[in-house]
């Protein structure tokens, strides 16, 4: 029974500390509008919403809201089976990629907006 608690207790104590980190000013990220995205930091955590206008290449896609566009790196999988159209407003959790001619989002996670939640 002993051989069985310790094993349990390593992966209980592992899994909270797997879980654990800053809860503060600037951990959560926020709404953003396409148009602040130039005066951000690489690798900026934001959230963005809008739609998907075009799919301009291999998991590439331009992203528009108000104020307007971006390029957004979305990898297939992020869809979780979603279907998108050009009228399907989206949430995009992701971060600035900056380098020397271009600035784009790389997204870890898309949902879709529903009524409620806009």
């Amino acid at each position: 029974m002993k051989k069985l608690l310790i094993p349990t207790a390593a992966m209980i104590a592992l899994s909270a500390t797997a879980q654990a980190g800053f809860n503060g000013p600037g951990a959560t990220p926020k709404l953003a509008q396409v148009s602040a995205i130039e005066t951000m930091n690489d690798d900026k955590e934001i959230i963005l919403e809008g739609y998907i206008s075009e799919k301009v290449g291999d998991e590439h896609y331009r992203f528009h809201d108000r104020s307007g566009e971006v390029m957004v790196e979305i990898d297939d999988d992020d869809f979780h089976g979603l279907n998108v159209s050009t009228t399907t407003k989206v949430r995009i959790y992701g971060e600035v990629d900056k380098d020397l001619t271009s600035v784009s989002v790389e997204a870890d996670r898309l949902e879709i907006v529903t009524k409620t939640q806009s």
